[in-house]
């Protein structure tokens, strides 16, 4: 879910599940980092915990959406460190199962936003490095979001996501540290 408001949507993991070509589909919505409610370090282990118990259990992580506000002006200190969290929680290898998914377009900036969507896939410090080695880049509502525009959106995502979990599921380096290394949250990269 994409929240427009002031206080962070998502307070605790949420699992929403559909049939899609035949395929039960599990949607796991986190909590965000910089959540208005929470520290970063309970986000972590909350997610962290989640993703330990599922590949203990062996359920198979298909892939990751994460969001970012292309209506952002800067790559801010907070997104930075968001994203540098999210590298180390998946690690090497595993980037083409990731979806970077940009939100919150506005037609009236377009121009604007399809020169910050330019950099942020380019430059490797920020989601050019991630794509390089495999995540693909989607628009998420880029006509300004209607109903239906959001769903197609969100299906194209889901489709791709499944296409790639067909050839190898994915394993996250959190889930290898904490099931296979053992590690507590805290010795994790």
């Amino acid at each position: 879910m994409i929240g427009h408001d002031l206080l962070s949507c998502t307070s605790s993991l949420g699992i929403f599940s559909f049939e899609y070509e035949g395929r039960n589909v599990y949607l796991i919505d986190t909590p965000g980092f910089d959540d208005t409610n929470r520290t970063d370090i309970e986000t972590l282990k909350a997610i962290s915990y989640y993703l330990s118990v599922s590949y203990a259990n062996r359920v198979n992580i298909s892939g990751i959406v994460y969001p970012h506000r292309i209506s952002d002006n800067r790559m801010s200190g907070a997104s930075k460190k968001n994203l540098t969290t999210f590298e180390s929680l998946c690690g090497d290898g595993t980037y083409s199962n990731v979806v970077i998914a940009t939100t919150m377009w506005n037609p009236a900036e377009r121009h604007d936003f399809l020169h910050n969507e330019q950099q942020l896939l380019s430059e490797a410090s920020f989601f050019g490095d991630i794509c390089s080695q495999g995540a693909r880049h989607f628009r998420y509502a880029e006509n300004g979001g209607g109903i239906a525009e959001r769903e197609q959106c969100a299906m194209a995502i889901i489709s791709h996501l499944i296409d790639v979990s067909r050839l190898s599921p994915v394993v996250l380096q959190i889930q290898f540290e904490l099931v296979d290394e053992k590690r507590a949250v805290d010795d994790t990269e």
